[in-house]
C-alpha cells in the first residue's frame, strides 16, 4: 500500500509556530498530524501607506488555537492529482494580509511549484485564517499585517 504524505510548514507565530505532517493512506483516508520544528515569521506591520518591520508586533491570534485550525485546513486539503501523477513536491509561498479587524484582506501567490498545489495552498491558507479571534496589535491597537505561509508538499512511497 502506497502511503502519501504531506507536509504543511505554515508560520503562524514569530516566537514559536509548529507545523505538522499529515499523512493520508490512500485506501484508508487515515490522517495523522505530526509536530515538526519551530519557525519563525516576520511580519510586516502597515504604517503610513507601507509595509514595515515591527519585531513589537504581537501576531494574530486564530480563533480555537493552532492545533484545531490546521487540523481543520488539513482536513479539507487534498494533494492534487496532477501534482500526484507526476510526483511533484516542494514549497509554496502564500503571502498573507490580515486587516485591523482580523479579517484577511487578500491572499496572494508568491512561490509557487504548478500541478494543482499553488491553488491549493493558496485556499488552505484562506480556511485556516478565515477564523481570527484576534488581529495583530501593536502598542495595544489593532494593526493591519502581511506575513508569508510556506506551505510544504511532499510525497512518500
Amino acid at each position: 500500500m502506497k502511503t502519501v504524505s504531506i507536509i504543511l510548514l505554515s508560520m503562524i507565530f514569530s516566537f514559536a509556530s509548529c507545523s505538522f505532517q499529515q499523512e493520508v493512506l490512500s485506501s484508508e483516508k487515515k490522517i495523522v498530524n505530526k509536530k515538526k520544528k519551530k519557525e519563525k515569521t516576520e511580519y510586516l506591520v502597515f504604517k503610513n501607506g507601507i509595509f514595515v518591520k515591527d519585531s513589537t508586533v504581537i501576531p494574530p491570534v486564530i480563533a480555537g488555537g493552532n492545533d484545531a485550525a490546521y487540523s481543520r485546513g488539513y482536513e479539507k486539503m487534498k494533494y492534487p492529482d496532477m501534482a500526484l501523477d507526476k510526483h511533484i513536491m516542494g514549497k509554496v509561498l502564500i503571502t498573507l494580509i490580515i486587516d485591523e479587524a482580523g479579517r484577511i484582506e487578500n491572499t496572494k501567490l508568491k512561490e509557487g511549484i504548478g500541478y494543482g498545489c499553488d491553488e491549493e495552498a493558496l485556499k488552505t491558507v484562506k480556511y485556516i485564517y478565515e477564523d481570527l479571534e484576534k488581529p495583530a496589535m501593536l502598542n495595544g491597537i489593532p494593526v493591519k499585517v502581511k506575513f508569508d505561509v510556506p506551505i510544504y508538499f511532499k510525497l512518500t512511497f
